[in-house]
Protein backbone atom coordinates (compact mmCIF):
# COMPACT_ATOMS: atom_id res chain seq x y z
CA UNK A 1 0.00 0.00 0.00
CA UNK A 2 0.74 3.46 -0.77
CA UNK A 3 1.20 5.56 2.75
CA UNK A 4 1.73 9.25 2.60
CA UNK A 5 3.64 10.51 5.59
CA UNK A 6 3.60 14.03 6.40
CA UNK A 7 5.95 16.06 8.89
CA UNK A 8 7.03 18.92 7.81
CA UNK A 9 9.85 20.18 10.39
CA UNK A 10 11.54 21.25 12.98
CA UNK A 11 14.16 18.91 13.32
CA UNK A 12 13.24 17.39 16.46
CA UNK A 13 9.69 16.86 15.31
CA UNK A 14 11.14 14.89 12.69
CA UNK A 15 13.62 13.09 14.49
CA UNK A 16 10.76 12.14 17.19
CA UNK A 17 8.49 10.37 13.96
CA UNK A 18 11.04 8.97 12.24
CA UNK A 19 12.85 6.72 15.07
CA UNK A 20 9.02 5.17 15.27
CA UNK A 21 9.04 3.64 12.26
CA UNK A 22 11.12 0.57 12.45
CA UNK A 23 8.45 -0.48 15.45
CA UNK A 24 6.11 -0.87 12.07
CA UNK A 25 6.27 -3.22 9.21
CA UNK A 26 7.80 -1.72 6.33
CA UNK A 27 5.52 0.02 3.78
CA UNK A 28 5.59 1.77 0.35
CA UNK A 29 5.79 5.21 2.47
CA UNK A 30 6.61 9.21 0.66
CA UNK A 31 7.91 11.05 3.41
CA UNK A 32 6.67 14.70 2.52
CA UNK A 33 9.00 17.31 4.62
CA UNK A 34 10.89 20.89 3.86
CA UNK A 35 13.13 20.54 1.93
CA UNK A 36 15.70 22.24 4.97
CA UNK A 37 15.21 19.17 6.24
CA UNK A 38 15.16 16.46 3.64
CA UNK A 39 18.59 15.27 4.07
CA UNK A 40 17.51 13.90 7.79
CA UNK A 41 15.84 11.18 6.23
CA UNK A 42 18.13 10.72 3.60
CA UNK A 43 19.41 6.57 3.87
CA UNK A 44 16.96 5.57 5.77
CA UNK A 45 15.52 2.29 5.71
CA UNK A 46 11.67 2.65 6.54
CA UNK A 47 11.58 5.41 3.70
CA UNK A 48 10.77 4.73 0.10
CA UNK A 49 10.58 8.14 -1.32
CA UNK A 50 11.18 11.73 0.14
CA UNK A 51 8.84 14.33 -1.24
CA UNK A 52 10.73 17.74 -0.18
CA UNK A 53 9.12 21.58 -0.08
CA UNK A 54 10.71 24.05 0.21
CA UNK A 55 7.45 25.75 2.19
CA UNK A 56 9.98 27.67 4.87
CA UNK A 57 12.42 28.98 1.92
CA UNK A 58 9.34 30.40 0.18
CA UNK A 59 7.61 31.51 3.21
CA UNK A 60 10.94 33.60 4.05
CA UNK A 61 10.87 35.13 0.66
CA UNK A 62 7.29 35.71 0.54
CA UNK A 63 6.90 34.39 -2.74
CA UNK A 64 3.41 33.48 -2.64
CA UNK A 65 2.41 32.71 -6.67
CA UNK A 66 5.81 29.97 -6.51
CA UNK A 67 4.35 28.75 -3.54
CA UNK A 68 0.85 27.99 -4.61
CA UNK A 69 2.71 26.68 -7.50
CA UNK A 70 4.36 23.76 -5.21
CA UNK A 71 1.51 22.89 -4.02
CA UNK A 72 -0.49 22.58 -6.03
CA UNK A 73 1.97 20.07 -7.90
CA UNK A 74 1.09 17.76 -5.23
CA UNK A 75 -2.46 17.46 -7.69
CA UNK A 76 -0.47 15.46 -10.29
CA UNK A 77 1.09 12.59 -7.80
CA UNK A 78 -0.42 9.31 -7.74
CA UNK A 79 -3.22 8.23 -6.23
CA UNK A 80 -1.98 7.15 -2.16
CA UNK A 81 -4.13 4.44 0.12
CA UNK A 82 -4.05 6.81 2.76
CA UNK A 83 -2.51 10.18 3.75
CA UNK A 84 -1.10 10.22 7.81
CA UNK A 85 -0.43 14.44 8.97
CA UNK A 86 1.37 13.70 12.23
CA UNK A 87 2.13 17.27 13.08
CA UNK A 88 -1.07 18.57 12.87
CA UNK A 89 -0.64 22.12 11.66
CA UNK A 90 -2.79 23.80 9.07
CA UNK A 91 0.40 23.70 6.58
CA UNK A 92 0.73 20.08 6.88
CA UNK A 93 -3.22 19.24 6.82
CA UNK A 94 -3.11 21.83 3.49
CA UNK A 95 -0.63 19.25 2.06
CA UNK A 96 -2.69 16.27 3.43
CA UNK A 97 -5.81 17.72 1.74
CA UNK A 98 -3.98 18.54 -1.81
CA UNK A 99 -2.80 14.90 -2.51
CA UNK A 100 -5.51 12.01 -3.80
CA UNK A 101 -6.48 9.81 -1.25
CA UNK A 102 -9.40 8.44 0.62
CA UNK A 103 -8.33 8.42 3.73
CA UNK A 104 -6.57 11.40 5.59
CA UNK A 105 -5.33 10.65 9.04
CA UNK A 106 -4.35 13.19 11.69
CA UNK A 107 -4.97 14.49 15.37
CA UNK A 108 -8.80 15.38 16.64
CA UNK A 109 -9.40 19.37 16.87
CA UNK A 110 -8.24 18.85 20.78
CA UNK A 111 -5.20 16.97 20.30
CA UNK A 112 -3.27 19.01 17.14
CA UNK A 113 -1.00 21.69 17.56
CA UNK A 114 -3.11 23.85 15.44
CA UNK A 115 -6.73 22.89 15.70
CA UNK A 116 -7.94 23.79 12.49
CA UNK A 117 -5.78 21.41 10.95
CA UNK A 118 -8.36 18.72 11.75
CA UNK A 119 -11.00 20.19 9.30
CA UNK A 120 -9.29 18.55 6.66
CA UNK A 121 -8.63 14.75 7.79
CA UNK A 122 -11.72 12.89 7.55
CA UNK A 123 -10.16 10.19 10.39
CA UNK A 124 -9.24 11.57 13.42
CA UNK A 125 -7.31 10.34 16.59
CA UNK A 126 -8.08 12.10 20.00
CA UNK A 127 -4.85 11.22 22.52
CA UNK A 128 -4.26 15.02 25.09
CA UNK A 129 -1.59 17.13 23.90
CA UNK A 130 0.27 17.52 26.98
CA UNK A 131 1.23 13.34 26.56
CA UNK A 132 4.59 12.59 25.67
CA UNK A 133 5.50 13.26 21.99
CA UNK A 134 6.43 9.28 21.02
CA UNK A 135 3.38 8.19 22.68
CA UNK A 136 1.19 10.60 20.47
CA UNK A 137 3.15 9.95 17.24
CA UNK A 138 3.15 6.04 17.64
CA UNK A 139 -0.56 5.84 18.71
CA UNK A 140 -1.38 7.98 15.53
CA UNK A 141 0.31 5.25 13.25
CA UNK A 142 -1.20 2.41 15.18
CA UNK A 143 -4.51 4.05 14.39
CA UNK A 144 -3.80 4.43 10.97
CA UNK A 145 -2.32 1.13 10.44
CA UNK A 146 -5.62 -0.12 12.11
CA UNK A 147 -2.97 -1.65 15.31
CA UNK A 148 -2.80 -1.13 19.16
CA UNK A 149 0.22 0.64 20.51
CA UNK A 150 -0.75 0.82 23.88
CA UNK A 151 1.94 2.45 26.58
CA UNK A 152 3.38 -1.76 27.06
CA UNK A 153 4.01 -1.84 23.43
CA UNK A 154 6.17 1.33 23.02
CA UNK A 155 7.91 0.83 26.55
CA UNK A 156 8.89 -3.02 25.14
CA UNK A 157 10.15 -1.17 21.28
CA UNK A 158 11.90 1.44 23.04
CA UNK A 159 13.65 -1.11 25.52
CA UNK A 160 14.36 -3.31 22.52
CA UNK A 161 15.46 -0.80 19.63
CA UNK A 162 18.97 -1.95 19.43
CA UNK A 163 17.51 -4.82 17.27
CA UNK A 164 16.38 -3.00 14.69
CA UNK A 165 17.67 -1.04 12.20
CA UNK A 166 18.81 2.35 12.65
CA UNK A 167 16.01 4.58 11.69
CA UNK A 168 18.18 7.32 10.40
CA UNK A 169 21.42 6.63 8.47
CA UNK A 170 24.20 8.55 7.13
CA UNK A 171 25.56 8.51 3.70
CA UNK A 172 29.41 6.85 2.68
CA UNK A 173 30.41 10.18 1.88
CA UNK A 174 29.43 11.78 4.85
CA UNK A 175 30.31 9.25 7.35
CA UNK A 176 34.10 9.27 4.99
CA UNK A 177 34.37 12.88 5.82
CA UNK A 178 33.37 12.71 9.42
CA UNK A 179 36.35 9.75 10.00
CA UNK A 180 38.60 11.85 8.19
CA UNK A 181 37.70 14.46 10.76
CA UNK A 182 38.37 12.86 13.55
CA UNK A 183 41.14 10.45 12.74
CA UNK A 184 44.12 12.09 14.51
CA UNK A 185 41.90 11.80 17.90
CA UNK A 186 42.68 9.16 20.00
CA UNK A 187 40.83 6.29 21.47
CA UNK A 188 39.78 8.37 24.94
CA UNK A 189 35.67 8.85 24.82
CA UNK A 190 34.41 11.14 22.47
CA UNK A 191 31.70 14.04 23.74
CA UNK A 192 29.80 16.22 21.68
CA UNK A 193 28.83 19.33 23.25
CA UNK A 194 25.50 20.82 21.50
CA UNK A 195 26.19 24.61 21.78
CA UNK A 196 23.15 26.11 20.21
CA UNK A 197 18.78 25.95 20.19
CA UNK A 198 15.77 27.04 18.46
CA UNK A 199 15.57 29.13 21.59
CA UNK A 200 17.96 30.75 24.11
CA UNK A 201 16.30 29.08 27.53
CA UNK A 202 17.26 25.72 25.40
CA UNK A 203 21.22 26.60 25.47
CA UNK A 204 23.43 25.85 28.53
CA UNK A 205 25.34 28.99 29.23
CA UNK A 206 28.50 28.70 27.18
CA UNK A 207 30.55 29.53 30.61
CA UNK A 208 28.72 26.47 32.22
CA UNK A 209 30.39 24.32 29.36
CA UNK A 210 33.32 25.38 29.63
CA UNK A 211 33.38 24.73 33.21
CA UNK A 212 32.39 21.07 32.13
CA UNK A 213 34.67 20.28 29.87
CA UNK A 214 37.56 20.87 33.16
CA UNK A 215 35.61 18.33 34.43
CA UNK A 216 35.63 15.65 31.80
CA UNK A 217 39.90 16.02 30.89
CA UNK A 218 39.65 12.08 30.49
CA UNK A 219 37.46 12.75 27.20
CA UNK A 220 37.80 14.39 23.87
CA UNK A 221 35.05 17.24 23.72
CA UNK A 222 34.24 18.61 20.62
CA UNK A 223 31.98 21.76 19.84
CA UNK A 224 29.18 21.82 17.81
CA UNK A 225 27.65 25.35 17.13
CA UNK A 226 26.26 26.61 13.21
CA UNK A 227 24.98 29.84 13.97
CA UNK A 228 27.23 31.14 16.23
CA UNK A 229 30.53 29.81 15.82
CA UNK A 230 32.47 32.25 17.84
CA UNK A 231 30.84 31.09 20.77
CA UNK A 232 32.85 27.51 20.10
CA UNK A 233 35.91 30.03 19.14
CA UNK A 234 35.76 31.46 22.54
CA UNK A 235 35.31 28.19 24.34
CA UNK A 236 38.98 27.02 22.70
CA UNK A 237 40.43 29.29 24.03
CA UNK A 238 40.09 28.87 27.39
CA UNK A 239 40.58 25.33 26.99
CA UNK A 240 42.83 24.54 23.88
CA UNK A 241 42.14 20.64 24.18
CA UNK A 242 38.41 21.49 22.57
CA UNK A 243 37.87 21.15 19.14
CA UNK A 244 35.33 23.54 17.28
CA UNK A 245 33.87 21.10 14.55
CA UNK A 246 33.23 22.88 10.97
CA UNK A 247 29.73 23.73 10.06
CA UNK A 248 28.26 20.65 8.65
CA UNK A 249 25.53 19.17 6.63
CA UNK A 250 22.76 17.22 8.09
CA UNK A 251 24.18 13.72 6.54
CA UNK A 252 27.39 14.85 8.23
CA UNK A 253 25.75 15.56 11.45
CA UNK A 254 24.18 12.19 11.48
CA UNK A 255 27.83 10.31 10.55
CA UNK A 256 29.36 12.81 13.34
CA UNK A 257 26.86 11.60 16.00
CA UNK A 258 26.82 7.64 15.13
CA UNK A 259 31.17 8.30 16.43
CA UNK A 260 30.04 10.26 19.60
CA UNK A 261 30.29 7.86 22.86
CA UNK A 262 28.20 10.85 24.65
CA UNK A 263 26.13 13.79 22.89
CA UNK A 264 25.46 17.08 25.78
CA UNK A 265 22.99 19.83 25.16
CA UNK A 266 19.15 21.53 25.79
CA UNK A 267 15.97 20.01 24.74
CA UNK A 268 17.36 20.30 21.02
CA UNK A 269 17.40 18.33 17.95
CA UNK A 270 21.04 17.17 17.58
CA UNK A 271 20.63 15.73 21.53
CA UNK A 272 17.54 14.10 19.90
CA UNK A 273 19.51 13.04 17.26
CA UNK A 274 21.49 10.95 19.45
CA UNK A 275 18.91 8.93 21.15
CA UNK A 276 17.01 7.80 17.19
CA UNK A 277 20.77 6.77 16.56
CA UNK A 278 21.26 5.00 19.67
CA UNK A 279 24.34 6.69 21.07
CA UNK A 280 24.38 8.02 24.77
CA UNK A 281 22.76 11.70 25.46
CA UNK A 282 22.17 13.63 28.28
CA UNK A 283 19.26 16.26 27.37
CA UNK A 284 19.17 19.83 30.16
CA UNK A 285 15.62 21.02 30.08
CA UNK A 286 14.37 24.27 31.92
CA UNK A 287 10.86 25.43 30.67
CA UNK A 288 10.26 22.34 28.58
CA UNK A 289 9.57 19.53 30.46
CA UNK A 290 11.19 15.98 30.90
CA UNK A 291 7.33 14.12 31.08
CA UNK A 292 7.01 15.44 27.39
CA UNK A 293 9.94 15.42 25.67
CA UNK A 294 12.25 13.53 27.77
CA UNK A 295 13.99 10.33 25.67
CA UNK A 296 15.30 8.24 28.35
CA UNK A 297 16.96 5.34 28.76
CA UNK A 298 20.20 3.89 30.89
CA UNK A 299 22.18 5.53 28.46
CA UNK A 300 19.92 8.00 27.62
CA UNK A 301 19.26 10.40 30.94
CA UNK A 302 18.06 14.39 31.48
CA UNK A 303 18.50 16.86 34.04
CA UNK A 304 16.16 19.89 34.66
CA UNK A 305 16.49 22.86 36.22
CA UNK A 306 12.91 24.56 36.28
CA UNK A 307 14.89 28.11 37.08
CA UNK A 308 17.08 28.06 33.83
CA UNK A 309 19.64 26.49 32.25
CA UNK A 310 22.00 29.23 33.94
CA UNK A 311 21.13 27.41 37.70
CA UNK A 312 22.12 23.95 36.39
CA UNK A 313 25.95 23.23 38.03
CA UNK A 314 28.54 22.15 36.00
CA UNK A 315 29.10 19.64 38.55
CA UNK A 316 25.85 17.89 38.48
CA UNK A 317 26.36 17.49 34.45
CA UNK A 318 29.83 16.06 34.67
CA UNK A 319 28.66 13.29 37.53
CA UNK A 320 25.40 12.45 35.62
CA UNK A 321 27.78 12.56 32.25
CA UNK A 322 30.13 10.09 34.14
CA UNK A 323 27.43 7.48 35.49
CA UNK A 324 26.39 7.30 31.47
CA UNK A 325 29.85 6.56 30.21
CA UNK A 326 30.35 4.11 32.66
CA UNK A 327 27.07 2.10 31.30
CA UNK A 328 28.69 1.70 27.79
Amino acid sequence: MQEALIKLSSLGDIIHLALLLPMFENRERMWFVDSDFAPLLENSPCISTIYPLPLRRLLRARAGAKLVQILWQLRNLDTFDYAIDAQGLLKSALVSALLRTKYRYGFSRKSAREGIAALFYNRHYHIAYSEHILKRNAQLLAFAYGQNCDERRLADFLATRTNYPLPLGASAQGSQKIAALLQSFGTKPRILFALESSRASKVYPPQHFLALSKLLPECHIFLLSHSAPEVATSLVEHNNALCALPPLNLDELKALVLQMDLVIGGDTGVVHLAFALCRASLMLFSDTTIERFGLLSPKNRALHSPSGLQNLAPESVAQCAHAILETQ
